[in-house]
This record gives structure tokens, C-alpha cells and sequence, in this order.
């Protein structure tokens, strides 16, 4: 009988699965290339987007919703923080750049005082005459130069102060004013200086060139009663803030009265105005001493160049975001807000 041969324990042959081909080394490292290159791109992107948006925003110091211009239309300032060091401060101005605030003291020592954009100080303008007594009420930056013009009610001058702070010169009207009475002083688009003067016989507003020439009065038998601030639009239009008829008058470039804001109990409606200041987004703010509060309004569009109401910030009291008897606003263009706290010896700031 023949030996049986062992069958040998191993399963039969069967096809192995074909593996998935390998990409060569060199298609793999090209991808990797490519998905870098389009991660260093996407990231340059967004430096470049950053680099613009701060070079932006160093330039105009606004803010963000500016951008969108849907949320910054109705947007309200919020308080931010006070500045102190002035008693009982009656006008606020601000350089353009926002590093300069100027205010003058209806009070105590009666100077005009300088702070930096922190509320630090930084000086004070001095009048030419210490041995004389003076009262400064407003103030404005000349935009062409920096230099800051200060009325004095009790001396019935204009100062003019360089940007060190040092006085340069009085502005005087080439033909004299008999007892003249600046008030408040603001800068036209054309660059024309603006003045609310309360001299004999009427209240009026006298516009000058920077050489003293006058170039037009505006302004009528019982038309004005103390007419305090002046701010300006874009289209050169005078938003006047007539304090004792309790009324915000927009007039031309001309003089002539386009529309207006008139004294009530009504939504929007003005109490006592006194500061009067527009941003450059078109905002318009207007103090409201009696009312303890600021006005916001949208400015007019033509024919009808009635501003819009938005809403009132501040009440009255002591505390953070609370006025007692406000009376100067000026803005920047860091979308900030200064506002006179007369009765609480400080200045406001507030933004968006």
C-alpha cells in the first residue's frame, strides 16, 4: 500500500487585493506646495486688510460702524469719561486731531485750559492784560493753522493764541464795532469767521475774513435774542443756537433762514440751546442747558434742510453721564464728543 502523502496545512493560493497606487513623492510635496502657498496668500490678504483698516483709522480716528453706515446713522454716543480741572466751564474746543481740548472757566482763576485727548493738563492760555479782568466764554480752532480764538465778554475781545498756547495777537473788525460784544466765534467751510455779537442795537452775527474785514451782518431788529454757538454742514449752512428765543435757526451761507428747531415740550424740541457742534458724519448736537441733556439730530437734506431727530443722552445729577447745566459741545474726528459740565466743574467725553 503506498504511503499517503501529507497534504500540507496551507490554504490555498488566492488572488491577492490590488493596493490603491501610491502618488509619486514628487505630485504629494507639489500639493503641499500649493496648499501653502494658498495659506501665505489668504494670510497676506489679511495683513494687507488690517495694514489699510489701522492706516484708516489713524487717519480719521472713527469708528467701526462707521464702516457700515446702516449702524452708525442712529447710533448714541455712550459716556466714556470726565475731564477735570476747569471751574465752571463754559466752552470746549478740540483740534482736529483730537490731542488738544481747550476750555474756558467762567470761574475761579478765568483762564482758558489745556488738556491732552487723556484729560491730562497741559497749560493754560493766559490773556494778554492779567491786571485786567476777564471772563473767556467760547472758543474755536482755526482749521487751516491750529490757532485758537477765545471771546472775552468782560474785555469784548477775540484772542488769538498759537499752537504752543502762547498769545499771539487780538482779532480786531478793521472798521470799529461801537462797544462790541463777541459771543461765540466758529469757522466756516469757506473759512470765513463767524461771530454772535450782543453790542447796541440789535444781537446780530458779523462775518469777517481772517484780516478783520467784514463782509456781511446777519441779523435784524428782534430776529436774534443772544445768539450763542454757530456749527456748520457740509453745504456751508449755519445751525445758530439762539438761546433766549429757545430756537436752533439754519441759515444759508447767505443768511437767509432755511429751517428750524423751535422751544417745546415735544420730542426734539429745545429748552435753553447754547452749544451747538456737527461731526463729520453729519451728526448734530445740540446742549440744551435747561433740559440738563444733548440733543442728537441727523442734519436736513434740501429743499426742506430740517434735521431729524435721533435722541437725548445725559439727565440731570452728578453722576458719570449726568449734566448739570451743560453748555459748550465740540466733537473730533476720533468720533468723540466734549460736552461742558458747567455746575459739575468737568467735561464730559463721550463716543461710539
Amino acid at each position: 500500500m503506498e504511503p499517503v502523502t501529507p497534504v500540507p496545512d496551507v490554504a490555498p493560493d488566492v488572488a491577492a487585493p490590488v493596493p490603491p497606487p501610491v502618488a509619486p513623492v514628487e505630485e504629494e510635496e507639489e500639493r503641499k506646495k500649493r496648499r501653502l502657498l494658498l495659506l501665505l496668500f489668504l494670510l497676506l490678504l489679511l495683513l494687507v486688510g488690517l495694514g489699510l483698516f489701522s492706516a484708516w483709522y489713524l487717519m480719521y480716528r472713527k469708528p467701526v460702524t462707521e464702516l457700515v453706515p446702516p449702524f452708525g446713522q442712529d447710533a448714541v454716543p455712550a459716556y466714556m469719561f470726565s475731564v477735570y480741572g476747569a471751574t465752571k466751564p463754559m466752552g470746549v474746543a478740540v483740534n482736529a486731531a483730537g490731542d488738544r481740548i481747550y476750555v474756558t472757566e467762567s470761574d475761579g482763576a478765568r483762564l482758558v485750559r489745556v488738556f491732552d485727548r487723556n484729560g491730562q493738563p497741559q497749560g493754560d492760555l493766559l490773556p494778554p492784560d492779567s491786571k485786567q479782568a476777564h471772563a473767556p466764554v467760547y472758543v474755536a480752532v482755526d482749521p487751516q493753522n491750529d490757532e485758537v480764538y477765545v471771546t472775552d465778554r468782560l474785555t469784548g475781545a477775540i484772542y488769538i493764541y498759537d499752537t504752543s498756547g502762547a498769545y499771539s495777537r487780538t482779532f480786531q473788525p478793521k472798521e470799529p464795532i461801537p462797544a462790541w460784544q463777541p459771543l461765540g466765534v466758529a469757522f466756516s467751510p469757506a473759512g470765513d469767521l463767524w461771530v454772535t455779537d450782543l453790542s447796541a442795537p440789535f444781537h446780530r452775527i458779523e462775518v469777517f475774513d481772517r484780516e478783520g474785514n467784514l463782509k456781511q451782518t446777519i441779523g435784524s431788529k428782534d430776529e436774534f435774542d443772544f445768539p450763542n454757538m454757530v456749527a456748520f454742514d457740509k453745504a456751508g449752512n449755519a445751525y445758530l443756537s439762539d438761546s433766549n428765543t429757545g430756537r436752533l435757526a439754519i441759515l444759508d451761507p447767505a443768511g437767509n433762514q432755511l429751517a428750524g428747531i423751535s422751544r417745546g415740550a415735544g420730542e426734539g424740541a429745545l429748552g435753553l440751546p447754547r452749544g451747538v457742534a456737527i461731526d463729520d458724519t453729519g451728526r448734530l448736537y445740540v446742549v440744551d442747558a435747561t433740559g440738563h441733556a444733548v440733543h442728537l439730530y441727523r442734519t436736513g437734506t434740501a429743499p426742506e434742510w430740517r434735521p431729524t431727530f435721533v435722541a437725548d443722552f445725559g439727565s440731570q445729577g452728578v453722576a458719570n453721564g449726568q449734566f448739570e447745566y451743560p453748555n459748550g459741545v465740540a466733537t473730533d474726528t476720533r468720533a468723540r464728543i466734549y460736552v461742558t459740565d458747567r455746575e459739575n466743574d468737568r467735561v464730559q467725553v463721550w463716543g461710539y
